[in-house]
């Protein structure tokens, strides 16, 4: 299936989005994860 180019762009925002969150939730219960996930990525 192909997918139009908004259509990847909406979904890597929303992945990105994501991601981010989480990292930074995890980030605020665990002080220094997101800088080692940021350091692998």
């Amino acid at each position: 299936m192909m997918l139009s180019p908004v259509a990847l762009a909406v979904t890597a925002a929303v992945v990105w989005g994501a991601a981010i969150f989480i990292i930074g939730t995890i980030n605020a219960l665990v002080p220094g994860y997101g800088d080692k996930v940021l350091t692998l990525v």
